[in-house]
């Protein structure tokens, strides 16, 4: 098995290595193309370098018959060069995993690489592709319905959903990068995902499109009467959009990403873990934004017997509270749990003493629950923590 990895050392000259991986097939095609598994095409410092050599390339690339691995960065800078590297990656169809990274819109018919994807028909099993974003949204469950029967792990950005006749049965993953609170819409997910077990949700974009976020997530609840999910393992997401989405079923493991909790959101993360009563949480708390009394209300109490693994972290950057008040709260929260596993976070900057002090956030890490509330901070957590402001 041969891995072909195409990143030259030089940004002037030849493309040493894409001549010499052509030197080293043409001599037998068939045969050692059939030895190249894996290719990786990194976005090119100077497309232009590769102008005299990229036909033989693409006429190399139609015999790598057994070529399981693909990823492509910078694609529009390599299409641009000629118009036979499309159609030769188009012929590949032993493809496993698929990598595809669009930087910018430099040159016409950027989206080209869209085509590829419609049509290819490789077995594909892994889908990690990202889009330049200037507006244009697609349809991942439309876009991708040629892998609909293999396909497993799939990681998109820029998408936009509608529901579409085509099913993904042996899809577990999502994970979606870059959307808007209006694009948070859970019947085509539903639809095509029959068997989902994991979803990572993006960064939000934006606000929602003057709608209300109450109104949206009425509409997913609405949906789910007819179908839903009888459990996911992972859900992850930003605080509004978990909100929006509107999960009615059991969730393993909920994960709050994106800004820390604030005050003004921690009726909809209430809302969300009440909704989906996980076993495990990974929570990030702002006590910038955040009143340490209602610490405890991050686990509402209707929640709090299924919860037996956390992760939270406590950020005090630029927070005028007192850390053993915020710390008392925090154990008050912790000791109503069933906790077998606990991982606690402390992360500030000592402004006063930033010169003697580490900035960096300071991590804890508790495998076990402890009577004793010293035992949960971090040295320098009791040595500094009074100076927090």
């Amino acid at each position: 098995m041969i891995e072909v990895y195409l990143l030259e050392r030089t940004t002037k000259g030849p493309p040493n290595l894409m001549i010499s991986f052509c030197l080293f097939i043409t001599p037998d095609l068939h045969l050692r193309g059939s030895l190249v598994h894996q290719l990786k095409l990194p976005e090119p410092w100077d497309p232009e370098r590769y102008a005299d050599i990229i036909k033989t390339f693409a006429s190399v690339v139609r015999h790598l018959s057994n070529l399981k691995l693909f990823e492509i960065d910078g694609c529009e800078s390599w299409l641009h060069l000629d118009d036979s590297l499309l159609p030769a990656l188009s012929s590949l169809q032993n493809l496993k995993e698929v990598r595809i990274t669009s930087r910018a819109k430099q040159y016409p018919n950027s989206y080209n690489m869209v085509q590829f994807l419609q049509e290819n028909y490789s077995p594909v099993e892994f889908l990690n592709v990202s889009l330049s974003y200037d507006g244009d949204r697609r349809n991942p469950f439309q876009l991708f319905r040629n892998f609909s029967s293999t396909l497993q792990i799939l990681d998109f950005n820029t998408a936009t959903f509608s529901v579409v006749d085509v099913v993904y049965p042996r899809l577990k993953t999502f994970l979606l990068h870059l959307l808007t609170i209006d694009e948070i819409v859970i019947e085509p997910f539903l639809v095509s995902l029959p068997n989902l077990t994991s979803l990572s949700l993006g960064s939000i974009l934006g606000s929602a499109n003057g709608q209300d976020i109450n109104e949206l997530r009425r509409d997913n609840i609405h949906a789910q009467r007819a179908r839903k999910w009888s459990q996911l393992d992972i859900i992850c997401g930003e605080v509004m959009a978990l909100y929006v989405l509107g999960l009615q079923c059991h969730v393993h493991h909920l994960m709050e990403r994106g800004s820390p909790l604030r005050e003004s959101s921690l009726w909809m993360w209430e809302t969300v873990v009440e909704d989906t009563q996980p076993k495990a949480i990974t929570l990030r708390v702002g006590f910038c934004n955040f009143d340490v009394d209602d610490v405890p209300l991050v686990v509402p109490p209707r929640a709090r017997a299924n919860v037996t693994h956390l992760q939270l972290n406590l950020d005090f950057n630029y927070a005028e509270v007192d850390i053993d008040e915020a710390m008392e709260s925090t154990f008050v929260l912790l000791r109503s749990l069933p906790l077998v596993f606990l991982r606690l976070g402390l992360e500030w900057t000592d402004f006063d003493r930033q010169d003697e002090v580490d900035t960096d956030p300071v991590p804890i890490y508790i495998n076990k629950i402890d009577a004793n509330p010293e035992a949960f901070v971090h040295p320098q957590a009791r040595r500094y923590g009074r100076s927090v402001r």
